[in-house]
């Protein structure tokens, strides 16, 4: 496949997802419970693969997280059944070349196609069953992982939820508004991503409104999916959506995705590293 139609294909399959699902349309992502990843290196893609992978594992309702390219399967001893079709996925690879002015070498990223398959496409490997976690585990778990970000986080009766720039703080209802815990922690990971576009952190700050809360709901998904929280869509977001269908479907639809996708893994990242005590120290002593 080129990468042209590469990139519509994945354009189409978001865009698509968008109009059928509404405001809905992360939740089939976080509702299938994890990040898809590299059974040759054994970490999560990012960004943008993390949607084309997403999208791949709805249109063919794959259920195995577990994706590698035809090497990739051979080496751990499982083999690629004959007449399976792969996936693309992109890669950013830094180039050199030689400045014929300067003689130093430039570097540039340029961009590469891999073509991975799902465990379900191949034989020879035994998907491990999912760890079924006890529901108050994986909120404990998210209680502690906003905790580490050290984040200013306000609590009223108002019923809604949004983040302060100006004054860099978080606003959420009580947690007795939102119909189950699930719901509270995946505002609370919205709210964050928004956070981390502070001029100190990210910095997002001359972002469009409507790209930015794209980027904030692509980086709750990513963050939602990693947490393993079941992600209900919030009600504000169904007014941005037809400006995101319009913004995507233009000539530069994909690079706008990719750039959103980019920008919301670093603010989810930016949040992972908070995770490390040493981390939070500098934050604290900043």
């Amino acid at each position: 496949m080129k990468k042209d139609e590469m990139y519509k294909k994945v354009l189409t399959q978001v865009i698509n997802l968008m109009r059928t699902a509404g405001s809905d349309w992360t939740k089939p992502f976080t509702g299938s419970g994890s990040l898809p990843f590299s059974i040759g290196t054994g970490k999560a893609y990012r960004g943008i693969n993390t949607l084309i992978l997403w999208c791949a594992s709805l249109e063919h309702k794959y259920t195995a997280k577990q994706w590698g390219t035809y090497k990739a399967w051979q080496t751990i001893g499982a083999q690629v059944r004959t007449g399976e079709k792969a996936q693309a996925i992109v890669y950013w690879q830094i180039q050199e070349k030689e400045n014929k002015d300067t003689g130093e070498k430039d570097t540039f990223p340029m961009l590469r196609v891999y073509q991975v398959f799902n465990a379900e496409q191949v034989d020879g490997y035994v998907v491990p069953a999912p760890i079924v976690k006890n529901k108050i585990e994986v909120i404990d778990h998210a209680e502690t992982y906003f905790k580490n970000t050290l984040s200013e986080v306000k609590h009223s009766t108002e019923g809604m939820a949004y983040y302060v720039p100006s004054m860099d703080y978080i606003h959420m209802p009580n947690r007795d508004q939102f119909m189950d815990q699930e719901s509270y922690y995946a505002t609370l990971g919205h709210e964050h991503v928004h956070w981390t576009g502070h001029k100190d952190r990210c910095d997002r700050q001359k972002l469009d409104y409507a790209f930015e809360e794209l980027v904030a709901e692509l980086g709750a998904t990513f963050l939602c999916a990693s947490l393993e929280i079941e992600k209900t869509p919030r009600e504000d977001h169904a007014k941005y959506l037809n400006s995101w269908i319009k913004q995507l479907s233009d000539d530069d639809g994909f690079k706008l995705l990719h750039k959103a996708s980019t920008l919301a893994q670093q603010g989810v990242e930016f949040m992972d590293e908070l995770q490390n005590p040493q981390a939070q120290l500098d934050l604290e002593t900043a």
